[in-house]
């Protein structure tokens, strides 16, 4: 569930990053305010990078001769959800399927540990075929 955490950890980032723009274009909101804005954007970055990191590890510690693992999460109806897949085909195919079938924020996280949106998808390559 860490990956659906950090998709959650970097919506609320951007949400923050948004709201801050928008305080500081209004000279009525709170100098304090922005810093506490502020803060808690910083606490969600380290959050973010700390779960990449452990993210990137457990991706190297799979190295294991099973082969490296493609992470593919979302949300759908039901909530967040995340699949493994061994090849950067597979996860794109995947990513794809979820996307038609309704899932939104469809990521891929790459065994380097980067992740890939789903404008990003042709970076990794062309989905298998069936």
């Amino acid at each position: 569930m860490k990956l659906a955490t950090l998709a959650d950890l970097e919506r609320s980032h951007q949400l923050l990053e948004d709201r801050i723009a928008e305080a500081m274009l209004h000279r009525s909101v709170d100098d304090l305010e922005i810093v506490d804005l502020k803060r808690q954007k910083l606490h969600i970055k380290e959050e973010i990078e700390r779960l990449r990191h452990e993210v990137e590890e457990g991706v190297l510690a799979s190295r294991d001769g099973s082969g490296m693992h493609y992470i593919i999460t979302g949300t759908d109806s039901a909530g967040a959800l995340s699949l493994r897949r061994d090849s950067a085909g597979a996860a794109v195919k995947k990513a794809v399927e979820l996307m038609a079938d309704g899932c939104r924020d469809v990521r891929i996280t790459a065994p380097d540990g980067r992740m890939y949106s789903h404008a990003e998808f042709p970076q990794l390559g062309t989905p298998e075929k069936a």
